[in-house]
């Protein structure tokens, strides 16, 4: 309903002079059923009438909104122009007959029921369908108001109809596209998946532990990948990754991949509720994927108990994301421009590719803080 706001103030605006129209019919047509009102008074009624009927005329024969009034039995006492055009018949074809004629029958069944609220005073914006003579179907939001005189009787209701056509056929183009983006994450997980089941053959059968360990590396990459658009096929986001689960469930499926029953290290994280594009999302995850194997591969070679920390975090104007765990270190300084390894490789241009700046800390275990531009 929010795409449809811009048009309230308008229809508040011919509601207004519609009703003062309305007032001035009333008022003319209780003067002329009663004889004892004075010749005075009755022109000035009149007179109230007319130039009532004059104001208004012009705006609602030049209005780009549907208006009419719809009698308390549902019958159609007034419509403009407009609404003819919307509703695609004549006006005089249209005049006598109830609105609900013109709808289809889940729209009629709908507005059939708001009506009867019409008479409790009750005001309503509502979606409907028209068909048109020729089988063009329509879009509209009617807003409908209830109109009652100084006696509380009601006389029937002012409908402003706004044609939303267009608006709809893009809302269903979008879902369509959505629909499709959502198939195309669906299949490449499913590839992917098919990838990591070849990995995990060839890894099974494999006696190098040189290639064992290159396979086993290769899949975690995959696997961080795998899970972005398992998110997206679960969201109804098809564009956008909530980070904090995405970071969770690859942290978790790495630790449990990586750890040894026989020590206790503790994986804790820090992760903010923030949506991030796919387009950032996968060189995050890849960071961590590295970071976080290097950690559970080298930090505790002999030390049954240590600790691992992930972190993201907005910071107004930047994104701050740490992986450090406090285990052996190293025992020099680190350049990441130099290094040979290929994970600190892989962190090096994945973090130019998000713009980001790499810091390390190699004091305590070891830190590795990459911050980068919203």
């Amino acid at each position: 309903m929010k795409v449809y706001l811009h048009l309230l103030p308008l229809s508040l605006f011919f509601v207004a002079n519609l009703i003062l129209f309305l007032s001035a019919i009333i008022l003319y047509i209780k003067s002329k059923n009663n004889s004892t009102v004075n010749i005075s008074e009755r022109k000035k009624t009149e007179e109230a009438f007319l130039d009532s009927e004059r104001k208004l005329r012009k705006i609602v024969e030049t209005s780009n909104e549907g208006i009419c009034f719809v009698n308390s039995d549902g019958s159609l006492i007034f419509v403009n122009e407009k609404l003819a055009e919307i509703i695609g018949r004549d006006a005089q074809e249209i005049l006598g007959k109830s609105l609900f004629d013109f709808m289809d029958k889940e729209s009629m069944e709908k507005a059939k029921e708001k009506f009867k609220d019409r008479k409790n005073d009750v005001k309503e914006i509502f979606d409907s369908k028209f068909i048109k003579k020729n089988g063009e179907e329509v879009w509209t939001i009617v807003s409908a108001t209830p109109y009652f005189d100084d006696n509380k009787k009601n006389y029937g209701s002012i409908a402003i109809v706004s044609n939303i056509t267009p608006i709809k056929l893009f809302e269903l183009q979008l879902k369509e596209k959505e629909a499709l983006i959502k198939e195309i994450h669906h299949r490449v997980k499913n590839n992917l998946a098919i990838i990591l089941s070849v990995i995990g053959i060839q890894y099974r059968k494999c006696d190098n532990e040189e290639v064992k360990t290159a396979l086993e590396e290769t899949r975690g990459r995959i696997k961080s990948i795998s899970y972005i658009h398992e998110n997206l096929c679960r969201s109804d986001d098809c564009v956008n990754i909530n980070i904090k689960k995405y970071l969770n469930d690859l942290a978790s499926y790495q630790y449990k991949n990586y750890i040894s029953k026989n020590k206790n290290i503790a994986l804790k994280t820090d992760i903010d509720d923030e949506k991030i594009n796919i387009e950032r999302s996968i060189p995050i995850g890849l960071i961590i994927n590295e970071l976080l194997t290097n950690s559970l591969k080298y930090a505790f070679p002999s030390a049954p108990n240590g600790e691992i920390f992930i972190s993201f975090k907005n910071r107004k104007e930047e994104y701050n994301l740490i992986v450090k765990d406090n285990g052996v270190g190293y025992r020099y300084d680190l350049d990441i421009d130099n290094v040979e390894t290929t994970g600190f490789k892989i962190v090096s241009l994945l973090a130019n590719q998000l713009n980001g700046k790499i810091f390390l800390n190699t004091k305590n275990g070891f830190e590795t803080v990459i911050t980068f531009p919203k």
